[in-house]
């Protein structure tokens, strides 16, 4: 036995929960008790649970007994006060399924750094995120002018315009490096900046950030100079984006042409 205090949450865990979903969490573990089991490292560091535990603290639950297994056995939790075939068991069977399909929203920017990082294939396990639409697609919508949700009141986050797209194989042959002394901190610095191989713009969170208030005169001028939002020919110019050096009456000189059109005739 132990206190869930000795448990360490996961600072970086893919779900982010919902509202609605740790409330349902809150509402079966009030109600109904626990349930399911949560899944634990070495350190007694939470890899699957995190909600439940928290969720656990928020209603006076403290007391966990943990299991040891090396993953060649499942656990089972067996609950002696309760039967399947009762209105109680089946209420607790319909909130493990209700809780585990609302509590599910993906922290997109965990998982691409760590899977990035670690060189984990996210649709191997049937995770698609946002970031894998195929860049021509994005580019196209935002150029449509399709994306018009938008709300004035909303605080954009600026880390949604852009990811640096990582070398993950890289990143982790640095960190083994350090690990066995074999690359100095000072060294994989340098490295780790070089793995960072580019940025992939985000042109749905630009487009929305561009023609929300938040963005400043000064951001939106620098947007359009980047050609981060689409403007067209002649808004650049007016804005003095692009300089056009020659008129089309100095590019195309009619004398001139009729004149040679003579000559070669």
């Amino acid at each position: 036995m132990s206190n869930i205090n000795e448990l360490k949450f996961d600072d970086k865990n893919f779900n982010k929960h919902t509202e609605y979903g740790m409330s349902l969490l809150g509402k079966s573990l009030q109600e109904l008790g626990a349930g399911r089991s949560i899944l634990i490292d070495k350190d007694n560091n939470i890899i699957a649970g995190n909600g439940i535990v928290e969720a656990a603290g928020q209603v006076g639950i403290e007391n966990v007994k943990i299991i040891e297994t090396d993953g060649s056995e499942i656990i089972a939790v067996k609950r002696t006060d309760m039967s399947l075939n009762s209105e109680r068991g089946r209420e607790m069977a319909l909130a493990d399924n209700a809780t585990a399909l609302a509590d599910i929203e993906w922290d997109e920017d965990a998982i691409r750094i760590e899977t990035e990082k670690w060189g984990i294939d996210t649709g191997d396990w049937g995770v698609s995120l946002k970031w894998d639409e195929d860049i021509d697609e994005i580019i196209e919508k935002a150029s449509s002018g399709s994306v018009t949700e938008y709300s004035d009141d909303v605080n954009y986050n600026l880390k949604k315009l852009f990811r640096e797209k990582i070398n993950g194989d890289i990143v982790k042959k640095i960190d083994d490096g350090i690990k066995n002394g074999k690359i100095r901190n000072e060294i994989a610095e340098i490295l780790k900046t070089r793995a960072t191989q580019c940025a992939i713009f985000n042109f749905d969170e630009i487009i929305k950030f561009y023609r929300s208030d938040d963005a400043s005169s000064e951001e939106k001028e620098l947007l359009e100079r980047l050609y981060l939002v689409f403007i067209t020919p002649k808004e650049a110019i007016e804005k003095g984006i692009l300089e056009i050096e020659k008129t089309t009456g100095d590019i195309y000189d009619k004398n001139l042409m009729e004149k040679t059109y003579e000559e070669t005739s």
